[in-house]
Formats: C-alpha cells, structure tokens, sequence
C-alpha cells in the first residue's frame, strides 16, 4: 500500500497514540511526509517534513529549557545543559518515536523504503511532530504533549549525575584498565546543515559501546553512555 494512503487512513489511530487531535489535516500529514515520497511524488503532495522539523527542533529546546529551568531551581546552568542534551539528542528522540508507535507511519519514498531504517529518520520525524502539533495548538499544546510523553525520561535523566558521561568513562578506563577510550566516526550521513554521526568508542582494539548523533560531540557522548551501561 502507498504509504501516504496508509497514513491517512490511520489517522485516528496515530492521533490516539499521540494524544492529540489535530485541526489542520495539512499538518498532521506534514510532520509525517519524508523528503524521499516528496520528491518521488511531488504533484500528490504540498511538501515534506524538514521545514517543520527545523522548527520542531526550536520548540524542544524550548519546551525543555523551561521545564527543568522551573523545577530544577537548584541546579545550575552547567548541570541543566546537561540534562538537557540527554533529553533532546538523536537517540532520544528516536526512543520517543518508537515509544509512541509513529515509526511504523513514517512516509518514506520506495528507494529508502529499501534501506535500512536509520534512527536519524525517527528523531527528525519526532521534531516535526512536535513542529506540527505547535503550528496547529500552540505552545501550550506542544508542551503538554511533550511533558506527559516523555516525562519518565525526564526523571530518569535527572536520576543520573550531571557529570559528562565521557569523563565518567576516562576516569573509569583509566582506574580499571589503564588505557584512555578513543572515540571514531564509523558512518556519516545525512544533508550538509543535520548531517548523522555513528561512533564506537573504543579501549584497544575493543569496541565498548556505540553511539549516534547529530553531531561528533552527541555520537561521542552517545557512546560513552552505552559503554558505560556494558562496563559498569
């Protein structure tokens, strides 16, 4: 089936799953139409989904700057950057699609549809929904559809210490086995202003952990927060 029928016809139920009924159909089909369907079907379709996921990126930082901004008052700016980047990285967002269920919904043109599913399209396509819900409802909607998603996550991320999870991982590597990690891009992908970032951190000739980002610095953090989850 086109994907784009699919989509439509499971409207009601991807609105459920979200928890938000949208008023404007032209969004709602928006925030879901991957730049790949658009180009191989462009009289069928107004447009795709990275215009409103650039603004959806701005409504999550926004959204979640505010939030630990009030309810942490006795952390500092320091440790709420911290937080803050664990909880809108590329593996978080793309955790929150997947939690959801609105991966499966994801219209891909049939030469990606072929490939292998990169987690970079489920953290883009969690953007624009939030991009979309915001255009339709406002910043009110947006963040209480935001909160109440992900609000486990945000008490999990603040359960752990602010401190960089790389120097958690050196000071580890260097007090048990006496070797520093090294960190190396394996797999870079993507357009040229978000481009993708897969990294292994590795103790030798040992890969320990995997991570991926939308920069070097996030695969980087990413991958140290995977080994440190298999070594500790």
């Amino acid at each position: 089936m086109d994907p784009l029928i699919f989509l439509k016809e499971n409207r009601t139920e991807i609105e459920r799953r979200l928890g938000y009924l949208f008023h404007d159909e032209t969004l709602f089909q928006l925030a879901f139409i991957h730049k790949s369907y658009f180009y191989e079907n462009g009289i069928a379709v107004s447009g795709h989904n990275e215009r409103i996921e650039f603004l959806g990126d701005a409504v999550l930082q926004l959204v979640i700057t505010d939030h630990l901004y009030k309810k942490y008052p006795e952390k500092n700016e320091g440790e709420l950057s911290q937080y803050r980047s664990r909880l809108v990285d590329a593996a978080a967002l793309c955790k929150y699609s997947e939690k959801i269920g609105i991966a499966e919904f994801l219209v891909l043109g049939k030469g990606e549809r072929k490939q292998e599913r990169k987690n970079s399209l489920l953290a883009n396509l969690f953007e624009a929904v939030l991009g979309a819900i915001y255009l339709d409802g406002g910043i009110e909607k947006v963040t209480q559809f935001l909160l109440s998603q992900i609000r486990d996550e945000i008490e999990n991320a603040m359960s752990f210490p602010s401190q960089s999870l790389k120097t958690l991982l050196q000071e580890w590597a260097q007090k048990t086995q006496q070797i520093l990690p090294e960190y190396v891009v394996v797999e870079e992908s993507g357009p040229d202003h978000k481009r993708f970032f897969r990294t292994e951190v590795r103790l030798g000739e040992s890969v320990i952990g995997v991570g991926e980002g939308f920069s070097k610095k996030e695969a980087e953090r990413n991958a140290a927060d995977d080994a440190l989850k298999r070594v500790l």
